[in-house]
């Protein structure tokens, strides 16, 4: 299992970005991510929550098991599905 990091959060998104969740959250959510050489990191989800989703998920796959980080991204992707329907439905 891996230890908790305590790196600056900017430093850890970078080390997860070139995670294989990086890869499943694109494949399902669109974002943008860049990585400065200073280790600065610039997230852009579809929304401002979307950004915070993907920043926290990227986080939290640092702690977790492949298993778990691939359970929790099917599991943020089905929320935000659902999340976009009910916006869509209420736009109606």
């Amino acid at each position: 299992a891996q230890q908790p990091t305590t790196q600056p959060p900017n430093h850890a998104i970078a080390q997860s970005a070139n995670r294989p969740i990086a890869q499943a959250l694109g494949a399902a959510v669109p974002f943008e991510v860049a990585i400065g050489s200073n280790g600065a990191v610039w997230l852009k989800g579809k929304t401002p929550a979307t950004t915070v989703l993907l920043a926290n998920a990227l986080l939290n796959s640092l702690t977790l098991s492949e298993a778990a980080t691939e359970a929790m991204v099917k599991v943020l992707v089905e929320r935000m599905r659902k999340d976009e329907e009910e916006r869509k439905e209420r736009r109606r």
